[in-house]
């Protein structure tokens, strides 16, 4: 009893931690496997990043508009401007925590990119060539491989 407390803990510990470093990204990592958390139609994902100084709002707040495929119109007024962002949970879950497959990837207009669940520090980046809306779109469909894209709207 004492022994499944104390794995419990640790665990515990390594799931709080987040990705405070790489030992216990690993920890994380395992047990995200065995506790995995699936994308329903009440997860709130958002984009976060630069444009809103990454925490959550509404105005960034992405739709279902299909099962595990999300999207939320972007506004941007300085053209050349590169913005850093994730997909992410208003928690910052590990599951819910879409970056970079491997350090910053750059988001180019529509052209899908691959992404990475778990994504700690991996950013995206994307730089708007114009003013205007651009559709932020999560694809969680096939989930080894998620994907995420950006098109512009008007």
């Amino acid at each position: 009893m004492r022994m499944r407390l104390t794995c419990s803990l640790l665990i515990l510990n390594g799931i709080l931690a987040g990705c405070s470093s790489s030992e216990h990204s690993e920890i994380v990592h395992q047990s995200a496997a065995q506790v995995m958390i699936p994308v329903t139609s009440a997860t709130e994902l958002y984009v976060l990043g630069d444009m809103d100084d990454w925490r959550p709002s509404k105005q960034y707040q992405m739709v279902q508009i299909s099962p595990k495929l999300f999207q939320v119109n972007v506004r941007f007024a300085q053209p050349g401007t590169t913005y850093r962002f994730k997909f992410a949970d208003a928690n910052w879950t590990p599951e819910f925590n879409f970056g970079g497959l491997t350090g910053n990837s750059t988001v180019k207009l529509n052209k899908p990119l691959r992404v990475k669940e778990r994504s700690c520090l991996d950013e995206l980046t994307f730089t708007p060539q114009a003013v205007g809306q651009y559709a932020f779109t999560l694809d969680l469909r096939n989930k080894s491989q998620p994907i995420a894209q950006v098109t512009q709207v008007e």
